[in-house]
Order: C-alpha cells, then sequence, then structure tokens
C-alpha cells in the first residue's frame, strides 16, 4: 500500500459509523479488518457473529456500507495457527489439513553439517534446498 491505512481490531456491524468517521478524521483511504475482529480465527476463518450478528451476510453488509463511504476494505489473513476448536480440526481433523512433513533425525548436526542422518527415508516429496 502506498496510502495511509487504518487497522481495526475491533469493528462491528453496530460501531460501523463510529469507524467510518474514524477513518475519515485520519484521512484514510484503505481499512484492514483485523483478523480476530471479522473471524474467530485462522483455519476455516469462521465469522465472528459477536460482532457480526447473522454471519457471512452481515459482514458484507458492514463491508458495502464502508464501501459505500469511499473506503477501500481489506480482511487481514495473518495468523499463527489454527485453534483446536476449529472446525479443520475437531472433532475430527480434515483430512485436507497441511502440515509439514517431518523426519525423525538419527543423529545430532550442527551448521557446518553437509549430510543429514534420519532414521526413517523422507518420502519424495520431502522438501529440499539447493
Amino acid at each position: 500500500m502506498r496510502k495511509s491505512y487504518l487497522f481495526l481490531t475491533d469493528l462491528t456491524a453496530a460501531n460501523a459509523d463510529r469507524a467510518i468517521a474514524y477513518a475519515r478524521g485520519g484521512h484514510f483511504d484503505y481499512m484492514l479488518l483485523a483478523e480476530g475482529s471479522w473471524s474467530n480465527g485462522g483455519g476455516s476463518f469462521v465469522i465472528n457473529e459477536q460482532a457480526f450478528p447473522g454471519g457471512l451476510p452481515t459482514l458484507r453488509a458492514t463491508i458495502a456500507k464502508l464501501q459505500k463511504a469511499g473506503l477501500k476494505v481489506g480482511l487481514h489473513f495473518l495468523t499463527a495457527g489454527m485453534a483446536p476448536t476449529d472446525p479443520l480440526v475437531t472433532p475430527v481433523p480434515d483430512r485436507g489439513i497441511y502440515s509439514d512433513a517431518a523426519v525423525p533425525l538419527a543423529a545430532d548436526i550442527d551448521e557446518t553439517a553437509d549430510f543429514i542422518p534420519t532414521r526413517l527415508r523422507p518420502p519424495r516429496s520431502f522438501p529440499t534446498r539447493q
């Protein structure tokens, strides 16, 4: 972005007018909605229904209101991970969840190692660096 943006951590359907007033007062062109405000966190990004009663339709209507006021709106997706309570994890983990490949080491290594001994043969899909 080459223009100022307002990063909101507490936007709700009920306080959208106040957010528009803040943006106008600060001469912001963009508004980024923090992940923890519009959703309940990473993973499946379930809409935060405490902030947006009715879920996705209410979030869309709130964003449309911000856009009508002349703001460009983005959703912030930076996440530290998936919560154990996310629908993709519980009660049974979804088969489509990506996980990093792991192979147990057979011995300690240090920064000078040019060979990494493993107890198991790495799968063909194991990531490597050249």
